[in-house]
């Protein structure tokens, strides 16, 4: 069984489609659920539940607990600003020069940001659905680029797919002939030249997922977590965008940042009051010391390497939960020493720190205080 968390879905048919084969899969809108079962829909922001170690309630009114990372990350972002259907509003012409509309941009550069944030959450597999950007956003290259045809239904809709750790979809059903979905060129329309109406009016009929797609993400993505997938590893992909510049890293993971140094986190073991590296036991963190490694692997291509690796606290605690001992440090680094790696997962590393203090794992996020409450049982 699979915890799937489907991003920006008031329709709920992808949900519905994992909840059918048996998996823990919740919708997420800012709207009311369409698909007659709140007791999947979680109406609010997502943006606080990417990452899983998180609480909240569906529309129910009911509390749920999601205690480790989502297993699978499907999205569906608003794209009214970024979609290359929207690109005649997003200039205006004055005196035979085309200006950008800078209010518009404004809410295409919000659109962007929050598509970015979804792709670089802390999951090991995702899948972002779009429609053809704008240039203008500057989005990388989709993985997959699918049609409703290939699935079934007697209509084209291009639709792109940004897929990190997840095989790109097979078809399931080809339909020879269709007809296009979503009107188009319609003043073309209108005046006898080419264009279409479209199979269908409003956008919220815009954005739904066919029910072909939404069983083909349920039947084979679902299967890779039941361990029934029939999938070459070569298919699968790792990430579509290299990661960002360090500055950007920060803002995105919301790592504390003066401009020189920023504030990091370290998962290490606490023995005797000491706090000593999991991997090199004969480096010992101390309190208000400055830290050097011995060695630094500065090439960007490695995901994990020498140094001393640090990560956002959240990452941090995942990665020692297991631990008997497990102690968090915040550490201080300087921001242009980090040595960020193109397709990091939230790891980064550097060559010195200095710690600043341990944090209480009732700081720590939901996880911690988890495991905070779990460590006081064991006491008691």
């Amino acid at each position: 069984m699979a915890n799937v968390l489907i991003a920006c879905e008031e329709s709920q048919r992808v949900c519905t489609a994992f909840r059918k084969r048996g998996h823990r899969a919740f919708s997420c809108d800012i709207l009311p659920c369409s698909g007659g079962h709140p007791e999947w829909h979680i109406q609010g922001d997502v943006l606080p539940l990417i990452d899983g170690y998180c609480e909240f309630y569906t529309q129910d009114g009911l509390p749920h607990w999601q205690r480790e990372r989502w297993d699978i990350l499907i999205a569906h972002p608003p794209c009214t600003y970024m979609s290359r259907a929207g690109a005649c509003r997003m200039y205006r012409v004055i005196d035979d020069c085309r200006y950008i509309v800078v209010e518009r941009y404004k809410k295409m550069l919000s659109g962007r940001e929050f598509f970015f944030k979804i792709l670089r959450a802390d999951c090991d597999r995702i899948a972002v659905e779009n429609p053809t950007p704008l240039k203008l956003c500057q989005l990388p290259d989709p993985s997959q680029i699918i049609q409703p045809y290939q699935f079934g239904h007697p209509y084209s809709k291009r639709t792109l797919l940004w897929l990190k750790g997840l095989p790109p979809l097979r078809p399931t059903a080809i339909i020879d002939k269709y007809t296009p979905y979503l009107p188009s060129n319609t003043s073309s329309f209108a005046r006898g030249g080419g264009g279409s109406r479209g199979a269908t009016t409003g956008s919220k009929n815009f954005s739904k997922t066919f029910e072909g797609v939404a069983e083909a993400m349920a039947e084979q993505w679902g299967a890779l977590l039941d361990g029934g997938a029939d999938t070459d590893a070569n298919d699968t992909v790792r990430c579509v965008e290299p990661t960002a510049d360090i500055d950007t890293f920060c803002v995105d993971r919301g790592i504390a940042c003066d401009g020189e140094k920023s504030v990091w986190y370290k998962a290490v073991r606490k023995r005797d009051g000491r706090y000593i590296a999991d991997f090199d036991n004969e480096t010992v963190y101390e309190i208000g010391e400055v830290t050097i490694a011995n060695d630094l692997d500065d090439c960007r291509y490695n995901e994990c390497g020498a140094g001393i690796n640090i990560a956002p606290l959240r990452l941090a605690v995942d990665y020692g939960k297991d631990w008997s001992d497990l102690a968090i440090i915040e550490v201080e680094a300087v921001t242009d020493d980090i040595v960020l790696p193109y397709h990091s997962d939230g790891k980064v590393r550097v060559d010195k720190v200095r710690t600043v203090r341990e944090v209480p794992l009732d700081e720590c996020g939901v996880l911690g205080q988890m495991l905070a409450r779990k460590r006081k049982e064991g006491n008691e």
